[in-house]
């Protein structure tokens, strides 16, 4: 097998991952007669298996189109995990033209694109999967699919290479492919399934890439079943506090509220209806947003009536408008102004106030006033987000109440804090320019490195900032009583590190709502083997969570944002999300850290305590079955001192450790210092991971935190560390 080098993917101009799918009908002239003669002969065998994907928008309308092939008799269909969108009814279409609803998602795999769909149709032509090792290059190929809604056709091509794409293996291809071909199968010229089509090259028409259809058979073998009523819910906006008018589609992703697609109101307008607060004579609105697209329109609406009639605030091609809607057409509605403003980043985020009065607006971006205009025509209690046109946006941080605050520096923070980089040491100076051109070139090139130096060493001063505040938090929650400690929080803090806008509020509250909405489905009254059968079933049975079944060491299956949105993780992270779920349905779930394997144990009675490993859908765990968990996953035997509850501040540790060991895997110095500073923020005592820290210092040159590390040592003479070396490792840097 050939390895993956990064200069592959600037030969390609990288990778476009391909929307809804098919494959061009082609099959070249070039072809000898032999292959001519084989080809109708797997067309004929594969064909049949081969399906249309489709899926539909809010409006009703078809809004995807894909390619999936059939892999078991039993209805059972593997496609892209993008072909079936998110949150969609998704219909598949036979080769006979039937038309069939999908009835769960039987298996998903975000790592490798993967999903398999279910259908209520039996006795289908399943392909083969091939059972043995990868192809080899110059194999002969074809593949099959739906290109831009020509479907069934049909193209052949060659194996260039098999290569590991992010940890992945894939299969590249020498063939002429149409954008839209994901989910097709590729076969080998017996017609079993090698791959599916998932990616293809900007440069040129005859290079793709396919997922070995290998990691099929985890899905298969293990899957996540979701049902489609589940699955529709999936990112829905919490009903009780928005309300979606006028269509398009709002969703909640990332802890972001999403929108896509145009509004059915005149000229795509949709607007998203806040429904949590009072609204006063006088108050604030605020958000933060960030269009797709500069050309599209999104923001602020504000004194709704319920109907057509609103107030709204936001960017429009680069420019600030304020206007007033007084009906459901464009000849009603009153741009009352209109203005561009330098406080307005272009294609990043930027945040949105409006102070109503009651006879006059205030609007402010960025914090800075830039319209002010008396008007008072209507003042419905209505808030919330507007967008216009085919505008994708996204936002966050909104805000309604008397006053409402950016979280931006205010201008005399941002000059106190130039005024403290001000100190840092300065760039050496740059040589004079001369009269010649050669050696002004040369001044003004080394100038250019110079400055993209203090660039880096800046920002790498803000991010050494932003992870000793996220240590900060994680420190201070720490001083609590073990009982106060909010460990979702705290798991919550350690994904922040590597993601500063990172809504960690939100996730609390989807948590929340998942456990509101599991309480509300209980019987009264329940006992704790009843709610925990409850919970087994809720998370696993309904929202498909489950253990990650490739690319195991990857940073998202260790965030628990990610686990929450994707569904899947690893065993602690699982268990972290099990536990806070749990306590808020008053059942006290206690994590126990096996080596190798995270699992749960919880007292359902006085005399029966149960294990259970969330790694694998909330399975019972006997005494036997730890021990052979620790056995495959240690080598070693269980002790009893394995089977104790973990501490809140262990379990915050391991994950720590886990990427860390992830971060170490990449040769990442700057993420495993992240987790360094935050695992010191937690225990403070660690003497290896700041000496670690003060080596990762010292080779990424940050020399007076590096020594600072070593002055610790000293200071607090810890026993067994040989304070003399210490010393003169800091004495040697010191004079570096």
């Amino acid at each position: 097998m050939m390895s993956y080098d990064s200069s592959i993917l600037k030969s390609v101009g990288w990778l476009l991952t391909l929307g809804f799918s098919g494959l061009l009908t082609a099959v070249t002239d070039a072809e000898d007669s032999a292959s001519n003669i084989e080809i109708p002969e797997i067309v004929r065998k594969v064909r049949d298996s081969v399906v249309v994907i489709t899926f539909t928008g809010r409006d009703g309308k078809q809004q995807g189109i894909g390619t999936g092939f059939v892999v078991d008799p039993d209805g059972l269909i593997a496609t892209n995990l993008h072909v079936i969108g998110e949150a969609r009814p998704i219909t598949v279409r036979l080769a006979d033209g039937s038309e069939h609803p999908v009835t769960n998602i039987h298996a998903t795999e975000k790592s490798v694109d993967m999903a398999l769909v279910q259908i209520g149709q039996r006795n289908l032509p399943a392909l083969e999967l091939a059972a043995d090792g990868p192809l080899q290059q110059g194999e002969k190929v074809i593949a099959f699919g739906n290109p831009m809604g020509l479907e069934h056709s049909v193209v052949q091509g060659i194996v260039s290479a098999v290569r590991q794409v992010d940890g992945q293996e894939m299969l590249q291809l020498a063939i002429p492919v149409e954008p839209g071909n994901s989910g097709s199968p590729v076969v080998d010229m017996e017609g079993r399934v090698h791959g599916l089509m998932t990616m293809k090259s900007r440069v040129t028409e005859n290079l793709c890439f396919a997922i070995a259809a290998k990691h099929l058979k985890p899905l298969m073998e293990k899957p996540n079943p979701i049902p489609i009523s589940r699955w529709l819910t999936i990112g829905a906006l919490d009903a009780k506090k928005w309300a979606p008018r006028f269509g398009s589609d709002w969703r909640r992703h990332g802890g972001e509220i999403v929108v896509q697609a145009p509004g059915v109101g005149f000229g795509g307008r949709s607007l998203c209806i806040s429904k949590y607060q009072e609204i006063a004579a006088t108050y604030e609105i605020g958000v933060h947003v960030r269009l797709d697209n500069e050309s599209g329109a999104a923001g602020l609406t504000f004194c709704g009536d319920g109907g057509d009639r609103h107030y709204a605030f936001y960017p429009s091609n680069g420019r600030l408008r304020l206007t007033r809607f007084d009906g459901p057409t464009v000849f009603s509605w009153n741009v009352l102004q209109e203005l561009e403003s330098s406080h307005y980043q272009r294609n990043d985020w930027n945040h949105l106030k409006v102070r109503v009065h009651p006879d006059r607006f205030q609007c402010f971006v960025n914090d800075d006033l830039v319209i002010e205009l008396q008007d008072a025509d209507f003042r419905g209690d209505e808030v919330g987000l507007a967008k216009f046109r085919d505008t994708g946006a996204h936002f966050r941080g909104f805000q309604v109440g008397p006053e409402v605050t950016s979280g931006l520096p205010s201008e005399d923070e941002i000059q106190r804090a130039l005024a403290l980089i001000e100190q840092l040491p300065a760039i050496e100076a740059q040589q004079a320019l001369t009269q010649t051109a050669g050696s002004t070139r040369a001044a003004i090139e080394r100038r250019a490195a110079a400055l993209e130096q203090q660039a880096a060493n800046l920002r790498r001063i803000g991010t050494d900032l932003h992870v000793r505040a996220v240590a900060h938090q994680l420190e201070q929650e720490f001083t609590k009583e073990a009982g106060d400690i909010d460990l979702a929080l705290c798991v919550l803090l350690v994904a922040q590190l590597d993601n500063s806008r990172l809504d960690v509020e939100s996730y609390l509250e989807q948590i929340d709502r998942l456990a509101d909405e599991l309480r509300e489905s209980l019987p009264q009254p329940t006992d704790v083997k009843q709610r925990v059968a409850a919970m087994n079933r809720f998370l696993f049975e309904e929202h498909g969570f489950h253990g990650c079944r490739n690319n195991y060491y990857n940073y998202a299956n260790s965030y628990l944002n990610q686990v929450i949105d994707d569904r899947e993780g690893l065993p602690i992270l699982l268990s972290v999300l099990y536990m806070e779920v749990g306590r808020r349905i008053d059942v006290n779930i206690q994590g126990i850290g096996l080596p190798g394997r995270f699992i749960v144990g919880v007292e359902l009675s006085d005399d029966d305590y149960q294990m259970i490993d969330v790694f694998d859908r909330g399975s019972t765990v006997t005494a036997d079955g730890a021990a052979r968990l620790v056995a495959d996953a240690a080598g070693r035997e269980l002790f009893s001192a394995d089977l104790k509850p973990s501490s809140k501040q262990e379990i915050v540790l391991r994950v720590l450790r886990n990427l860390a060991g992830v971060a170490q895997g990449n040769q990442d110095d700057e993420a495993w210092l992240r987790y360094l500073t935050a695992t010191l923020a937690v225990d403070h005592e660690s003497h290896e991971s700041r000496a670690m820290r003060a080596m990762l210092r010292h080779k990424t040159a940050r020399i007076a935190a590096a020594v600072e590390d070593l002055e610790w040592f000293i200071k607090h003479e810890p026993t067994g560390i040989d304070l003399k070396h210490i010393q003169a490792m800091r004495d040697r840097w010191l004079a570096d």
